[in-house]
Parts: structure tokens; sequence; C-alpha cells
């Protein structure tokens, strides 16, 4: 069960800027981890509740303990999926290879920042890992099913592998048949070449021009 934590009570506007709370946030800028931080970074408040001061404060000190010990966990490259997972969540809404590519890299790092921490002697970095979900079974299932340039590995599905063997099956079977027919083509010369090319991804025969009609 999550433990309930305290509200953050507002605070006005002259305190805000006597504490220099905005210089502070775009000295943070520059510390942050990409734009999967920026909404946290942009959703940052002061607060006047000691419970959360003290509860800030531990997590930070933490964090500079593993750091001194620890190399700091890379988020950069990570994109903020939440738009994506609002998507997907509409019946009937599907997402390209590279929309959900983004995804497995986000629970990627979910997965290996909750080995990280989980049972770590961190107490308060544990607590807030525990939010996490486990998603190992998830990235057992995809990763390493998609590539970076949006390409889906065969090995994705049995029917996307029994897909691609019959579409290079029939790939085969084009080819031998235009090679079959360009090689009469050539007795009688009425090509340039005596070779299939391939052009927008369409098989193509060099036809003389000339003859293009008789062909």
């Amino acid at each position: 069960m999550e433990t309930q934590r305290p509200s953050r009570p507002a605070i006005d506007e002259f305190s805000r800027v006597t504490l220099e709370f905005p210089q502070v946030i775009e000295l943070l800028a520059g510390f942050i981890s990409g734009p999967i931080s920026e909404p946290l970074l942009e959703a940052l408040e002061p607060t006047t509740a000691l419970p959360l001061i003290r509860r800030d404060l531990e997590l930070v000190r933490e964090a500079l303990a593993y750091l001194r010990e620890s190399p700091r966990p890379g988020l950069g490259r990570l994109k903020d999926t939440r738009e994506l997972l609002e998507r997907v969540a509409i019946e009937g809404v599907s997402l390209a290879a590279l929309e959900i590519l983004a995804i497995i890299e986000v629970t990627r790092a979910a997965r290996d920042i909750r080995s990280i921490f989980l049972h770590s002697p961190h107490p308060h970095l544990d607590e807030m890992v525990r939010g996490l979900a486990d998603f190992r079974s998830l990235l057992t299932e995809l990763d390493g099913k998609i590539y970076p340039d949006g390409s889906i590995d065969s090995s994705a599905s049995p029917e996307l592998a029994r897909i691609r063997r019959n579409i290079e099956r029939l790939r085969q079977e084009i080819q031998i048949a235009l090679e079959r027919l360009i090689r009469r083509l050539q007795q009688e010369e009425l090509v340039q070449d005596a070779v299939v090319t391939i052009r927008n991804d369409r098989f193509v025969i060099p036809v003389r021009v000339e003859d293009k009609r008789r062909v």
C-alpha cells in the first residue's frame, strides 16, 4: 500500500521572487536529463511543508552519496512518452515502430533504475523506485525487436516471420521469371542490357526506347 504523501502548500509570488526561485529553476535546467525531465522541472514548486522539505533533503543526501561512488544513470536520450501512452490508450489507435521504440527505451531505463536502487542502502531512493512497475516481462517480449531505424526484426512474431518468408519466396519467383523473359528479349535484341534492375523498389527491364511497344 502506497504511503500518502503530504500535500505541497502553495507559496505566494512575492516569496517565490524573494527566494529567487525562477533563477534556481534556470540553474537546475542545466543539470536535467533531457526532454523526459523537462515536465518535472516545470512542475517544481517551493513548499512550506516541513515533512516534505526534510524528505527532499534526504533524497538529495542519498543521491549525492550514490554519485560519489557510482556514475549518474544516463537518461538524456529518453523522450517524453506520455503523449504516446495517452494515444495508445484510445481503442483502435496504434503507434509507429519508432514511437514504440521510444516507449521501450523508457521502460528499459525504468527497469535499470529500479534494479539499481531497489534494496539499496539508500532507503528514500529505494522507496521512490518501488513506485516503478516491473517491466521485465514486457521487455522480454519487445526488447531487441525494433531497430533504431524503425525496422522490425522478423522474430517479433511468428506471423511476421511467415509473411516475410512468403514475400522473399515471391520475390525470388518474380526474379526468375523476369530473368527468363529478359533472356528471350535479348535474343530478339529488344533490351539494352541483360540485367533486371530495381528502381523505387520495382523490378525494371531495360527495354530499348524504340522497341517498347513491341515488348
